[in-house]
C-alpha cells in the first residue's frame, strides 16, 4: 500500500521515516499522512471491537411501507443489499447487445 504524495507515492520506509520525524515534507504531505493515520487507526478500532447487533448502523432506506429498512448494511457501505442503489445499465457495446437480444426474446414470448 502506497502513501500518496503530489505525482508519486510514498515506500513504507520512506513513510515511517516521516511519521518518525526523520525525514521532512511539505505541510500539506504531513497533513496527508497524519490524516491516512487517523483514518487507519479508527478503521482498526471500529473493527477489533464489534458492535452488539442492537447497536450497529442500520440501512435506513424508505421502504414502500414509509418506514426505514431495518437490515443491516453491506459492509463498507450505507446501504443493504436491496437498496444499494440501481444498475445504471451496460456501458459495453456487448454488455448492450446482449441487454437488446434478451428484450427481443421476452417480446418474442409475450406476443
Amino acid at each position: 500500500m502506497g502513501f500518496g504524495m503530489i505525482g508519486k507515492e510514498l515506500s513504507r520506509e520512506t513513510y515511517g521515516a516521516i511519521v518518525r520525524g526523520e525525514a521532512t515534507v511539505s505541510p500539506a504531505v504531513a497533513l496527508n499522512i497524519r490524516l491516512r493515520l487517523r483514518k487507519e487507526r479508527r478503521r482498526a478500532q471500529e473493527w477489533s471491537t464489534p458492535k452488539p447487533r442492537r447497536d450497529r448502523p442500520r440501512c435506513g432506506a424508505k421502504t414502500r411501507q414509509g418506514e426505514a429498512c431495518r437490515r443491516l448494511p453491506v459492509p463498507g457501505r450505507a446501504r443493504c443489499a436491496n437498496h444499494g442503489g440501481m444498475s445504471t445499465g451496460p456501458k459495453t457495446a456487448t454488455g448492450r447487445a446482449a441487454i437488446a437480444a434478451s428484450n427481443r426474446r421476452r417480446a418474442n414470448r409475450a406476443g
